[in-house]
Protein backbone atom coordinates (compact mmCIF):
# COMPACT_ATOMS: atom_id res chain seq x y z
CA UNK A 1 0.00 0.00 0.00
CA UNK A 2 3.09 2.21 1.30
CA UNK A 3 4.35 1.92 -2.63
CA UNK A 4 0.65 2.70 -4.27
CA UNK A 5 0.87 5.70 -2.16
CA UNK A 6 4.26 6.74 -3.37
CA UNK A 7 3.68 6.04 -6.61
CA UNK A 8 0.80 8.65 -6.77
CA UNK A 9 2.62 10.95 -4.70
CA UNK A 10 5.55 10.98 -7.91
CA UNK A 11 2.65 11.27 -10.37
CA UNK A 12 0.90 14.42 -8.78
CA UNK A 13 4.80 15.39 -8.38
CA UNK A 14 5.07 15.38 -11.97
CA UNK A 15 1.50 16.24 -12.85
CA UNK A 16 2.64 19.40 -11.34
CA UNK A 17 6.17 20.09 -13.17
CA UNK A 18 3.96 19.15 -15.98
CA UNK A 19 1.27 22.53 -15.14
CA UNK A 20 4.46 24.31 -14.01
CA UNK A 21 6.20 24.84 -17.21
CA UNK A 22 3.03 25.11 -19.15
CA UNK A 23 2.62 28.21 -17.37
CA UNK A 24 5.91 29.15 -17.90
CA UNK A 25 5.35 28.31 -21.63
CA UNK A 26 2.39 30.59 -21.59
CA UNK A 27 3.88 33.07 -19.81
CA UNK A 28 6.90 33.49 -22.85
CA UNK A 29 9.17 31.85 -20.07
CA UNK A 30 9.92 28.59 -21.43
CA UNK A 31 9.34 26.19 -24.35
CA UNK A 32 6.26 24.27 -24.70
CA UNK A 33 6.85 21.38 -22.22
CA UNK A 34 7.16 17.96 -23.69
CA UNK A 35 4.40 15.67 -21.58
CA UNK A 36 3.91 12.19 -21.87
CA UNK A 37 0.36 10.18 -21.51
CA UNK A 38 -0.25 6.57 -21.42
CA UNK A 39 -3.52 5.20 -23.73
CA UNK A 40 -4.71 1.29 -22.22
CA UNK A 41 -5.94 -0.93 -24.76
CA UNK A 42 -4.50 -4.43 -25.91
CA UNK A 43 -3.36 -3.95 -29.39
CA UNK A 44 -4.44 -5.93 -32.23
CA UNK A 45 -2.26 -7.93 -34.44
CA UNK A 46 -2.75 -8.22 -38.67
CA UNK A 47 -1.59 -11.59 -40.12
CA UNK A 48 1.55 -9.55 -41.45
CA UNK A 49 2.48 -9.39 -37.49
CA UNK A 50 1.84 -5.54 -37.94
CA UNK A 51 0.22 -3.94 -34.28
CA UNK A 52 -2.55 -1.65 -33.89
CA UNK A 53 -2.63 0.24 -30.88
CA UNK A 54 -4.68 3.37 -29.37
CA UNK A 55 -1.82 5.71 -28.89
CA UNK A 56 -4.25 8.47 -27.31
CA UNK A 57 -8.07 8.92 -26.81
CA UNK A 58 -10.29 11.96 -25.88
CA UNK A 59 -11.28 10.71 -22.71
CA UNK A 60 -10.13 11.61 -19.36
CA UNK A 61 -6.99 10.20 -17.58
CA UNK A 62 -6.51 9.64 -13.87
CA UNK A 63 -5.82 13.54 -13.03
CA UNK A 64 -9.39 14.65 -15.32
CA UNK A 65 -6.82 15.45 -18.27
CA UNK A 66 -7.98 15.48 -21.59
CA UNK A 67 -5.98 15.36 -24.75
CA UNK A 68 -7.96 16.83 -27.61
CA UNK A 69 -8.32 14.61 -30.65
CA UNK A 70 -8.24 17.12 -33.54
CA UNK A 71 -4.96 18.87 -31.90
CA UNK A 72 -2.41 16.22 -32.80
CA UNK A 73 0.19 17.79 -35.45
CA UNK A 74 1.99 14.38 -36.72
CA UNK A 75 3.52 16.18 -39.85
CA UNK A 76 7.38 16.41 -37.86
CA UNK A 77 6.68 12.72 -36.38
CA UNK A 78 5.60 11.47 -39.88
CA UNK A 79 8.97 12.34 -41.07
CA UNK A 80 10.94 10.12 -38.62
CA UNK A 81 8.01 7.75 -37.28
CA UNK A 82 9.85 5.41 -34.89
CA UNK A 83 8.82 3.15 -32.15
CA UNK A 84 10.97 3.54 -29.07
CA UNK A 85 10.93 2.18 -25.33
CA UNK A 86 9.67 4.15 -22.74
CA UNK A 87 10.45 7.39 -24.81
CA UNK A 88 14.08 6.62 -24.66
CA UNK A 89 15.84 8.37 -27.37
CA UNK A 90 19.28 6.90 -26.71
CA UNK A 91 18.32 3.64 -27.48
CA UNK A 92 17.76 2.38 -30.84
CA UNK A 93 14.16 2.57 -31.91
CA UNK A 94 12.21 -0.98 -31.54
CA UNK A 95 9.86 -0.24 -34.58
CA UNK A 96 8.97 1.87 -37.15
CA UNK A 97 5.09 3.56 -37.01
CA UNK A 98 4.21 3.11 -40.64
CA UNK A 99 0.97 4.96 -40.24
CA UNK A 100 -0.54 7.33 -37.47
CA UNK A 101 -4.15 8.86 -38.01
CA UNK A 102 -6.65 10.30 -35.86
CA UNK A 103 -10.20 8.51 -36.25
CA UNK A 104 -12.91 9.76 -34.40
CA UNK A 105 -11.62 10.54 -30.80
CA UNK A 106 -8.87 8.50 -31.00
CA UNK A 107 -4.91 8.21 -32.39
CA UNK A 108 -3.98 5.24 -33.87
CA UNK A 109 -0.87 3.86 -35.21
CA UNK A 110 0.49 0.52 -36.82
CA UNK A 111 3.74 -0.76 -35.46
CA UNK A 112 6.39 -3.08 -37.36
CA UNK A 113 8.58 -4.51 -35.00
CA UNK A 114 12.62 -4.76 -35.92
CA UNK A 115 12.87 -8.32 -36.05
CA UNK A 116 16.38 -8.45 -36.47
CA UNK A 117 16.54 -6.78 -32.72
CA UNK A 118 16.60 -9.55 -29.85
CA UNK A 119 14.90 -6.87 -27.59
CA UNK A 120 12.40 -5.52 -30.00
CA UNK A 121 10.83 -9.08 -30.27
CA UNK A 122 10.91 -9.61 -26.55
CA UNK A 123 9.26 -6.36 -26.06
CA UNK A 124 6.46 -7.45 -29.15
CA UNK A 125 6.29 -10.81 -27.27
CA UNK A 126 4.91 -8.91 -24.32
CA UNK A 127 2.54 -7.37 -25.83
CA UNK A 128 1.58 -10.57 -27.69
CA UNK A 129 1.21 -12.04 -24.20
CA UNK A 130 -0.60 -9.19 -22.50
CA UNK A 131 2.41 -9.02 -20.03
CA UNK A 132 2.40 -5.08 -21.67
CA UNK A 133 -0.74 -3.80 -23.12
CA UNK A 134 -0.47 0.41 -22.86
CA UNK A 135 1.48 2.93 -25.31
CA UNK A 136 2.39 6.43 -24.64
CA UNK A 137 2.82 9.67 -26.49
CA UNK A 138 5.14 12.52 -25.81
CA UNK A 139 3.74 15.86 -26.73
CA UNK A 140 4.00 19.32 -26.57
CA UNK A 141 1.29 21.11 -25.73
CA UNK A 142 0.23 23.98 -27.70
CA UNK A 143 -2.98 24.95 -26.63
CA UNK A 144 -4.32 24.02 -23.36
CA UNK A 145 -6.32 24.69 -20.13
CA UNK A 146 -5.84 23.73 -17.16
CA UNK A 147 -8.85 22.27 -14.58
CA UNK A 148 -8.37 24.31 -11.74
CA UNK A 149 -11.56 22.49 -10.02
CA UNK A 150 -9.58 19.05 -10.83
CA UNK A 151 -5.44 20.27 -10.11
CA UNK A 152 -5.38 18.35 -6.79
CA UNK A 153 -6.93 15.05 -7.50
Amino acid sequence: MAMLTELRAMDLAQRDRDIASLLAYKKGLGEAPTIYRAAVGEPKTDIAGVMLFVASEETEDRFGDVLSADGWQLEAFKKNPVFLFGHNHSLAPIGKVPKVWVEGKQLLSTVVWDEEDPFAMAVKGKYQRGFMRAVSVGFRALEYAINEERRGI
